[in-house]
């Protein structure tokens, strides 16, 4: 898997050497490697070794995420809940999101609160919605502190005891922007150089961990 990873993320290798590599994991995640599943699901979502496929990049993350992948099952709540009309299902997509953020994904619970707080494609529930960002907070997922810290400034009925996003508050000295525009804005995505710990599969000595 590690070999394979490399082969396929090196741009300087040939086209023809990183398109075996995608065959060998193929071979992997047809024998239920989970995460050549997860990583093949990557390739027919964003390509570019594969043309983009929904359908593909459906299949595959859901073989992972059934395996348990935690990162599977948030890009596969992701992938429901996009505009991809072949594979969009926002009722399925919730419930990928739901499961991924009582797994433990701090992105998949930032992203659960943000659409509770919207109540566009869920019922609003903001109650609902500052506890998952809390528990993201803690986990320490950035954007949830950042949204903390807004619903603080703004009022909307979050508890003012000392919490993850205190610290949030202490540092915004700009003006309070609408909270309708940072749901929008905020990504939901890990920024980069962070990675989930179930991303990749347990790190082999002496392999790096990407």
């Amino acid at each position: 898997y590690w070999r394979l990873q490399e082969i396929i993320g090196e741009e300087q290798m040939t086209l023809e050497e990183r398109s075996e590599a995608v065959c060998e994991l193929e071979k992997l995640a047809k024998d239920g490697d989970r995460y050549a599943q997860y990583l093949l699901g990557k390739l027919w979502r964003d390509g570019p070794l594969l043309i983009p496929d929904g359908v593909e990049a459906r299949y595959w993350l859901e073989q992972a995420a059934r395996q348990g992948h935690l990162v599977a099952q948030y890009a596969l709540a992701k992938l429901y809940l996009s505009d991809d009309l072949e594979v969009h299902d926002t009722a399925r997509g919730v419930e990928w999101l739901r499961y991924a953020a009582e797994g433990g994904s701090s992105w998949a619970m930032y992203r659960l609160g943000k659409e509770l707080l919207r109540g566009e494609i869920v019922e609003k529930d903001t109650a609902g919605a500052v506890d998952w960002f809390t528990r993201s907070a803690e986990r320490g997922n950035p954007h949830a502190q950042y949204m903390l810290g807004m619903l603080y400034l703004t009022g909307l009925r979050v508890p003012r005891d000392p919490g993850p996003g205190d610290d949030v508050v202490q540092l915004l000295r700009c003006p309070v922007q609408p909270v309708r525009t940072v749901l929008h804005r905020t990504p939901e995505h890990p920024p980069p150089g962070t990675r989930d710990a179930d991303s990749h599969p347990p790190a082999i000595p002496h392999e790096p961990v990407l």
